[in-house]
Parts: C-alpha cells; sequence; structure tokens
C-alpha cells in the first residue's frame, strides 16, 4: 500500500542502509539513518502499534532522512496517524520525531507534534535517542488524543470569508504558505476539492484549505515546518475568536 497523495518518497531501504555518514569527532557523534530507523520500528512493535506503510526520502548528499510512517488509528475511520522521523548528519538541525494525521479522504496531512532531540549528535546521543525515540512512541495515544480536542475545536468555530481571507495572508506573510499559493488556498476555502466530515464554513474547513495546498511541495523536508507554523496560527485565532 502507497501513501496517496502523500510524498511518496524517494529513496528505497537499501538507500537507507548506505546512506553516507561523517566520521565521528569529539564533538559530532553522527547517526546512521537506518539505526534510527531501526530504533523506531522497535518501538513501534513493543507498542503493538499496526505500521500499514513507510517511505523514505533522502536529501541530495543522503545526510539528511526524513522516514514516513502510516499507522492506524484505533477507532477512527477517516483519519490515520502519521510518525515522522528526522535525521540528520551535517549539524543542521537535531534528530526529530514527529505526529501527525493524515485524511483518508483526501490524502491531506498535518504535522502536529513534534519531539525534538535537542543535543544534537554529541555525548551519549545513541542512548538519549533510543530513549527519547522510545518514550515518544509510548505517548502517541496522548499526542492524538490532544490534537483530536484541537480539530473537534475547529469544526465548532464558525468563520466568514472576511476572517478567513485574513488568516491565509497573515500565513503567507508568517512564511506558512509563499505568497504564490494565497490565491490556491483562497480558491480552496471557497470550493473544497473534497467532501469532509465536516464542510462548513469554520477553522476546520480553513485548516483543510491549507493542507490541500502542502500537497504541493516537492520537498517533505518544508512541510513540517509549515504545518507547525499553521498550527500556531490556527491557535491565535481559536483563542481570538473563543474570547
Amino acid at each position: 500500500m502507497t501513501l496517496t497523495n502523500v510524498q511518496s518518497g524517494n529513496a528505497e531501504w537499501e538507500n537507507i542502509i548506505d546512506a553516507n555518514i561523517p566520521e565521528s569527532t569529539e564533538t559530532h557523534k553522527p547517526i546512521k539513518h537506518s539505526t534510527m530507523v531501526d530504533w523506531l520500528d522497535s518501538s513501534l512493535e513493543k507498542n503493538n502499534i499496526k505500521v500499514v506503510d513507510r517511505v523514505f526520502n533522502l536529501s541530495k548528499n543522503t545526510m539528511r532522512m526524513m522516514a514516513l510512517y502510516q499507522v492506524e488509528k484505533k477507532d477512527e475511520k477517516d483519519k490515520n496517524t502519521l510518525v515522522g522521523l528526522l535525521n540528520c548528519n551535517e549539524k543542521t538541525y537535531a534528530a526529530k520525531l514527529m505526529f501527525g494525521l493524515r485524511w483518508l479522504t483526501c490524502g491531506n496531512r498535518l504535522w502536529y507534534e513534534s519531539v525534538l532531540f535537542k543535543r544534537k549528535h554529541t555525548g551519549n546521543i545513541t542512548q538519549d535517542l533510543e530513549l527519547g525515540i522510545s518514550n515518544a512512541i509510548s505517548n502517541i495515544t496522548i499526542y492524538q488524543n490532544e490534537f483530536d480536542k484541537v480539530i473537534n475545536k475547529y469544526k465548532e468555530i464558525r468563520i466568514n470569508d472576511e476572517i478567513a481571507s485574513h488568516a491565509i495572508v497573515n500565513a503567507a506573510s508568517k512564511k506558512i504558505i509563499p505568497s504564490s499559493k494565497v490565491v490556491s488556498v483562497y480558491r480552496e476555502w471557497f470550493n473544497p476539492s473534497y467532501t469532509y466530515d465536516h464542510n462548513e464554513k469554520s477553522l476546520y474547513r480553513l485548516n483543510n484549505a491549507f493542507t490541500t495546498s502542502f500537497r504541493n511541495y516537492k520537498s517533505p523536508f518544508s512541510v513540517p515546518k509549515r504545518s507547525f507554523g499553521l498550527i500556531k496560527l490556527l491557535g491565535e485565532y481559536t483563542t481570538k475568536l473563543e474570547s
């Protein structure tokens, strides 16, 4: 099974195993991408989490890797949970485990939670990362339940076209979407491409308009940052509209 309408991946498991890794130094301890994936697989298995599919992406120099898992979300017919693992061996950013949702209706995805292993690749990073991944996966249900509350809140808050337009422009100013995508998000707001479980003019519909536009980005490494920016932005509107 493939992740329809989701970044399909540009690498196979063999590419992950063979990916280049720089030499270890006193201040930088690179971790093989395949080792990180093995830790994640082990944690998912221990927690009896069923993996529907996984795909891999590598940067051109193979120093950055994103593993994207789709796992079953219990008692859900329209959504599955996404688990993303980011590893970087070129000191650009720290390793990160992310949690998100994929809507089965359309293939849209949204990252809503991340666990950042802030120590980068130094010191006892091997033990820290393995334990950090294990602890994060053991809390996956907590992350799911918390974001379910957020989604339900989006559905409750009705908005008009003026508020939606303001949010879309605001998102562009915050670089959540490039200015070139403003019109496409507008169009999706006014005429959704899909029939969701809730199609009223609400923050939920606006969220879906944004996530539909996210599908057009070629690089999977750019989408999480945009997703987290969107979550923060819609959180600000939730607070304002509830007060």
